[in-house]
């Protein structure tokens, strides 16, 4: 069963029995991978990579991979349990290297207690704890413990050891546990490492305006984003001054500072760069249009036909200074 073409790509097909599909990209390789059928995978279905000129990556359903001459480039065993880790197998100069991933089983149990939604419990569950690498060193994880709840974790990272020795923690904050319970999007995130604390605090629903602000010893950046296109950016220092703002608009901003409406790209696109002193720059983009799953031509952002560059001015741009245009 072919489904024509789509944005990106020339080709997608689907057969439900033995449950496979296929993509063909732009550049002409096929990517075939197993489907989900009434919530089952196929457990016989594989996955190959097929270039233009025909080299072909098969991937076997237990994951081993062998190449186009039939070599076996990877191999893969173990069922993903504590007792039966997976171990992944590849032939180097020196002989075969393995690295084996390793499991815990964790009685899992969610409590964001946000109304009207169920909480998720399931007891042991098959996490993974330990990746070992060839040279000895390894990579070890631990989950966030459910609060009000002991002996159970969230199934979210809390930590992660790295094979030097160093640890990444990980913490979340604000209520519900740090996610929104209008999307399950999270709210409010801490990375620790070494080099000190990152925050990531977010604000919104991923199908209208949200606002996401990373932090760190550096200072800080805020972005504003309409469903997943970037509308603002604005840069802070430490001690919270703004040092400049971005902004991508559909339309021309207005006002002093200026702003524009939160909504992705039409027919075109403008970026802004304004400073603190009010200087303010510009760029326009026009978009060429290519047809999406239903055949209707839309602007697609990485095909401009023109960009008008304009120099800084106080409060609104300067005069062209170039115009670049692609047939």
């Amino acid at each position: 069963m072919d489904y024509g073409s789509d944005e990106g790509f020339r080709l997608l097909s689907f057969n439900p029995v033995p449950g496979s599909g296929s993509v063909v990209t732009p550049s002409g390789t096929t990517l075939v991978s197993p489907v989900s059928w009434n919530g089952n995978v196929p457990d016989s279905a594989a996955s190959s990579i097929t270039d233009s000129n025909g080299n072909v990556v098969d991937i076997a359903s237990n994951g081993s991979v062998t190449d186009t001459v039939g070599g076996n480039v990877l191999t893969m065993a173990g069922s993903g349990t504590p007792s039966s880790p997976y171990t992944l197998t590849y032939l180097a100069s020196s002989g075969q290297i393995n690295t084996s991933v390793k499991y815990a089983a964790y009685n899992v149990r969610t409590n964001f207690g946000c109304a009207g939604v169920g909480e998720w419990q399931q007891n042991g569950v098959n996490l993974v704890s330990e990746i070992d690498l060839p040279n000895g060193t390894k990579y070890i994880f631990n989950y966030e413990p459910t609060p009000d709840y002991s002996g159970y974790v969230t199934g979210r990272l809390a930590s992660v050891t790295l094979p030097t020795g160093t640890g990444i923690s990980y913490g979340y904050y604000g209520d519900n546990d740090g996610i929104s319970c209008a999307d399950g999007t999270t709210t409010g995130f801490e990375r620790t490492n070494q080099d000190g604390n990152t925050w990531y605090s977010h604000s919104g629903s991923t199908s209208g305006t949200n606002s996401t602000t990373i932090q760190n010893q550096v200072g800080s950046s805020t972005y504003t984003m309409y469903g997943d296109f970037l509308n603002q950016e604005q840069d802070y220092a430490p001690d919270g001054t703004l040092l400049r703002t971005l902004l991508n608009c559909e339309t021309q901003p207005t006002g002093t500072p200026p702003t524009c409406s939160p909504r992705g790209p039409e027919t075109g696109q403008y970026h802004y760069v304004l400073w603190p002193t009010g200087a303010l720059a510009e760029s326009y983009e026009v978009f060429a249009t290519t047809p999406d799953t239903y055949g209707n031509q839309i602007p697609n952002p990485y095909l401009p036909t023109e960009v008008d560059e304009y120099d800084y001015g106080s409060n609104t741009p300067g005069a062209l200074l170039r115009k670049t245009l692609t047939t």
